[in-house]
């Protein structure tokens, strides 16, 4: 049995469907984006309801709104796990060895991730950027 959002303080589905049909009525041109205050209450919503309910109610793309509890989901999964303090990625034996570069990042509430590399590891850091800003602690 779905439970209902009132009892968890989020907006029910009838009270989200009013809150969109309030911002459509507001919105200035046709291409606006949607607020991801009101993308991030579709989200919680498909907790008690299927997505293709939600979508259909809220008039939004199925696939839109799959993508982003696709993407919660993940986020919340890699932030739930504890982010080591530190990493330390394997040196490949037979590599050439050129010179290294350093990453330093910080985020407005002080978090703070260095990479610092040395050689040539074939290292994808990307994922671990991506996952640094991503991750809302």
């Amino acid at each position: 049995m779905k439970k209902s959002n009132k009892s968890n303080g989020k907006p029910t589905l009838t009270e989200l469907q009013r809150q969109f049909g309030q911002w459509r009525k507001k919105k200035r041109h046709a291409g606006e984006r949607i607020p991801e205050s009101l993308w991030s209450a579709a989200i919680d919503l498909t907790e008690d309801h299927s997505i293709f309910e939600v979508s259909k109610s809220l008039k939004l793309s199925h696939a839109d709104l799959k993508n982003r509890v696709a993407l919660a989901s993940l986020e919340k999964t890699v932030c739930q796990d504890s982010l080591p303090g530190f990493v330390e990625l394997p040196h490949r034996a037979g590599q050439s060895s050129v010179p290294g570069f350093k990453v330093e990042l910080e985020d407005a509430t002080g978090r703070k991730m260095r990479i610092s590399l040395e050689g040539s590891h074939g290292v994808d850091i990307h994922h671990l950027i991506i996952g640094f800003w991503s991750c809302k602690i």
